[in-house]
């Protein structure tokens, strides 16, 4: 099958999914579409769900290799409502930060809901994001950074600090 734009699109012939009758039927064709149809679907039920870390220890492994352990509370949730609301005003503050439809940028976060509202945000703005994910020792980040930003034109940076919430959110233009 040809898209529009000229790529080639692959499709499973086999028989659909009531599921993905129901997205065809509502004529869902974007990631930021499927969210929104989840919400419209599931509005008051949990989405998404966090604990709080209690507790946390290091633990040595055979190698010498040191883990850190935790000791997590019960989930607090965010209904698909609220979820909704929230990717919404990340979304108006990416666009106060003046990225705009199309723009590329770089994510660099933790794996948090802030970084997954940051995603949807970008999602509903039509921007394209790349996620980059510090593993390395902290003094190689920049490095890794400028090389993403450099090598792909990113036209915004976002960088995001969390501890326990976000304390830090910045851009720069490149």
């Amino acid at each position: 099958m040809i898209s529009k734009e000229g790529g080639l699109t692959y499709r499973c012939t086999r028989a659909q999914s009531k599921a993905t009758d129901e997205l065809v039927a509502s004529k869902v064709s974007t990631l930021d579409g499927l969210f929104r149809y989840a919400c419209k679907k599931n509005g008051s039920k949990r989405c998404l769900g966090v604990r709080d870390i209690l507790d946390e220890e290091d633990e040595v492994q055979p190698n010498g290799k040191v883990f850190k352990k935790y000791s997590l509370g019960d989930y607090i949730w965010k209904t698909y409502d609220e979820v909704d609301q929230l990717a919404s005003s990340v979304s108006r503050g990416f666009r106060q930060l003046g990225i705009k439809p199309k723009d590329r940028i770089c994510i660099f976060a933790e794996t948090r809901p802030e970084w997954l509202l940051s995603a949807m945000a970008a999602f509903r703005q039509n921007v394209t994001s790349m996620n980059s994910f510090n593993f390395e020792h902290p003094n190689r980040f920049y490095e890794h950074i400028i090389y993403f930003c450099m090598k792909f034109m990113y036209d915004y940076y976002i960088a995001m600090s969390f501890k326990f919430s976000c304390d830090a959110l910045r851009h720069s233009w490149r």
